[in-house]
């Protein structure tokens, strides 16, 4: 029987990541370690050369463990891989950052209007009259370029600080809370129907909305607030355990569980999607 552990928005090597290999201990408890979107600052102007390093040493860890490191892009490595959605347990569970489910991406963002007209533009270019995942992952990831591109220019990026002097940001991030889950929800529907589990990241809010179908579960980040949590895949069961840092490595508690479900097969990859292969390699 093997673990399979997923986790969202480590953004190395920001806030509590300045000590080396700090998701070491991570690789040691599992067999398969899924990162759901925003591991690295790849394109930050400041912090894309530390964020290689440390990405190649998070990769060699995993190598030498014997450990599956399975990468998924978020909006702040958008290019990391091509892969943005994993199945599992015959598609019940899908795995997915989060950053595709709204036209605006980060509807907080100083750039939000830019973002919407990127991925507008994107989708006018592919001309499919009937949206596929694959055009709804690669729209992301354009308007996801383009805001790196205006970053590139002016580079910051958001702190618990930056976001109380700026009400208007707060406003926006609080109304996409409320509207998230339904968001996420839309999206099933749309692309995997046959989804009962739907984990994401992105908001950095940690929760678990049961209540309707599928049930979405957000692993939080390992930025502010700092609360993350892991999914747990292990023989037929579901859980949501929390992870913390103690002496610069964090880990996640595995015999705490916050929430807890079977789910046949639950480790057991069933399907993979992502960018559409024009767009892979641009």
């Amino acid at each position: 029987m093997g673990r399979t552990l997923i986790i969202s928005d480590v953004h190395l090597p920001r806030g509590r990541m300045d000590t080396g290999r700090p998701l070491e201990a991570l690789l040691h408890q599992c067999d398969r370690l899924v990162v759901n979107g925003d591991l690295a600052e790849l394109h930050h102007p400041g912090l894309a050369a530390e964020s290689r390093r440390r990405l190649g040493e998070l990769q060699a860890d995993a190598e030498t463990l014997g450990t599956e490191l399975e990468l998924l892009g978020g909006n702040h490595d958008p290019e990391i891989t091509p892969l943005r959605a994993l199945g599992f347990a015959e598609d019940r569970i899908i795995v997915t950052h989060g950053d595709a489910f709204t036209r605006r991406i980060a509807p907080w963002s100083r750039h939000a209007s830019l973002l919407e007209q990127a991925w507008l533009e994107a989708r006018e270019a592919q001309g499919n009259e009937v949206e596929s995942v694959e055009d709804r992952f690669e729209a992301a990831r354009a308007a996801a370029m383009a805001e790196w591109a205006l970053e590139s220019e002016c580079p910051t990026f958001s702190t618990p600080l930056s976001i109380l002097v700026k009400p208007r940001a707060i406003i926006h991030i609080l109304d996409y809370w409320r509207r998230a889950n339904r968001l996420a929800r839309d999206f099933a529907s749309t692309f995997f129907p046959k989804a009962d589990f739907l984990v994401v990241g992105h908001t950095h809010r940690a929760q678990v909305s049961g209540g309707a179908r599928p049930t979405v579960i957000n692993t939080g980040a390992f930025q502010s607030p700092a609360r993350p949590r892991a999914v747990v895949l292990e023989g037929d069961r579901l859980r949501v355990v929390p992870v913390r840092r103690r002496k610069g490595r964090w880990a996640a508690q595995v015999e705490r569980t916050i929430y807890e479900v079977e789910v046949r097969g639950s480790e057991r990859v069933s399907g993979r999607w992502g960018l559409p292969e024009r767009a892979a390699g641009d």
